[in-house]
């Protein structure tokens, strides 16, 4: 086993009894200060059993943090369940830190009225952008672009250029 694998389950055995006790400031403490890679969050949310457990741990974390957690999770029901149970404002804002394209795969994973609750929480230039790109089917090229995008000048140096960036 790898020192990673092992470290992970040591956090693993640390969440468990943090969470059942509510103790979600200690448990957003320990995933901020160990710098427990989103990826990993989001292993520990699809380890817990319940929506409710995983909405609660996902409140206690950063909004960053949460937010590329849940970018992290195994796409399907479990993470729109999920994003579905939050309040509106609170699914608005880790969609809000979300790349559009990857807040677009969410979004439509999501019941209609849980999807139209999110969106009517966002700005309405952000909801009008995603709900551009779910117009596309997902493994079209459409449903793979972006809407973010830098421009950069072919005047510029290269410094300038990655300032830009």
């Amino acid at each position: 086993m790898s020192n990673g694998t092992s470290n992970m389950q040591s956090i693993q055995e640390r969440v468990a009894p943090l969470l059942e006790a509510g103790r979600l400031e200690d448990l957003a403490a320990l995933l901020t200060e160990v710098e427990v890679h989103p990826s990993d969050v989001a292993d520990l949310l699809e380890a817990l059993d319940d929506t409710e457990a995983q909405a609660r741990l996902l409140r206690a974390l950063p909004t960053e943090l949460a937010s590329d957690s849940l970018a992290e999770m195994e796409e399907g029901d479990d993470r729109a369940d999920l994003l579905g149970s939050l309040a509106p404002a609170m699914g608005a804002e880790l969609v809000h830190e979300m790349a559009d394209d990857d807040a677009a795969d969410l979004i439509g994973d999501l019941e209609p009225e849980d999807a139209a609750r999110i969106l009517a929480a966002l700005p309405s230039e952000e909801a009008a952008e995603i709900r551009d790109l779910l117009e596309y089917d997902e493994e079209t090229a459409g449903g793979l672009m972006t809407t973010e995008f830098v421009v950069v000048g072919a005047e510029m140096m290269a410094l300038d250029a990655i300032e830009e960036v």
